[in-house]
C-alpha cells in the first residue's frame, strides 16, 4: 500500500501540469509520515508547517490568500527558502487553520 501511494506521489510530482495536492484519509494512518518521507527524498528542501498547533500558522490565511505573501511569510517565520520545483511545502492539518473570507477582500 505504501508503496503505491509513494508512486502515486511521484506521478502527481512528475506531471507538468499538477495541482496542489491534496492528501485525504482516516487520521492515524502515516499520511504525514508518508509526504514528509516523500519530500525528504524527493525534494531538495521540505518546508513543514503544522497548522493545528502553530500560532504563526493560525494566523497565516487570515489576511489574504496570496501565494506570494504567503511563501514569503512562511519563509520568514521558517528560515527557509521555498523554491518553486525544488522544495516540497507541506501544510499539515490545513484545515485546523482560520482562513479568510474571500468575498470581503478588496481588489487592489
Amino acid at each position: 500500500m505504501k508503496r503505491n501511494l509513494y508512486n502515486s506521489l511521484l506521478k502527481w510530482k512528475n506531471d507538468a501540469d499538477r495541482k496542489p495536492l491534496i492528501l485525504e484519509g482516516a487520521r492515524q494512518v502515516g499520511k504525514t509520515w508518508l509526504l514528509k518521507e516523500f519530500g525528504r527524498n524527493e525534494y531538495e528542501n521540505l518546508v513543514y508547517v503544522n497548522c493545528s498547533d502553530d500560532d504563526f500558522a493560525q494566523s497565516l490565511f487570515l489576511h489574504d490568500l496570496k501565494p506570494n505573501r504567503i511563501i514569503r511569510d512562511v519563509e520568514a517565520n521558517t528560515g527557509q527558502h521555498v523554491n518553486a520545483g525544488r522544495t516540497l511545502l507541506f501544510f499539515d492539518e490545513i484545515q485546523d487553520a482560520p482562513f479568510t473570507d474571500a468575498k470581503h477582500l478588496s481588489n487592489p
